[in-house]
């Protein structure tokens, strides 16, 4: 199994259709159909997440998708990972310690502006609140996309399409 949660940590659960043990707890595998590859061209994900049962979540979901996935537990590792590697989309929390989403989207940004990028990466905001204000603020610092925790795997598969270069 990828994990064992119980039913208080389904909450924060972005989309994954689990199955229950006999003991009540959700099982996660990687043959649940939920997983399933889904067919389209394989694209290098940045996911910057600072909860364990989230990254292991998306990752899971990202794989099921055919994608391959980086974990960065916040967004100064993110900033490192994106000068080591090549990325086709970003996934970035909002809120993380050490550096939140916002300060590493407005130095990724930065960056690309003088390093004169030709195209600059897709970058969506992972985020719980789903009030105007923060959707705002995302895309002031510079984000593209905007997606509200817990979502499912359709609305992710619905966005990294949208955004796939």
């Amino acid at each position: 199994p990828l994990g064992v949660l119980t039913a208080q940590e389904q909450h924060c659960l972005p989309g994954v259709i689990p199955s229950a043990d006999e003991a009540g707890k959700v099982v996660l595998t990687s043959s649940s159909s939920a997983l399933a590859p889904q067919t389209g061209a394989s694209l290098k994900i940045l996911v910057a997440e600072d909860n364990p049962v989230n990254q292991e979540l998306v990752q899971a979901m990202l794989q099921g998708m055919g994608h391959q996935c980086q974990l960065a537990d916040n967004g100064e590792d993110a900033l490192r990972l994106l000068t080591q590697h090549s990325f086709d989309m970003v996934l970035m929390d909002c809120q993380m310690p050490v550096m939140d989403g916002f300060a590493a989207t407005r130095e990724i940004r930065q960056r690309e502006q003088e390093q004169q990028a030709a195209t600059a990466i897709p970058i969506i905001a992972l985020t719980a609140s789903v009030f105007k204000e923060d959707q705002v603020r995302c895309q002031t610092v510079g984000m593209n996309d905007f997606l509200a925790k817990p979502f499912t795997r359709k609305t992710l598969r619905q966005i990294i399409q949208r955004w796939q270069r």
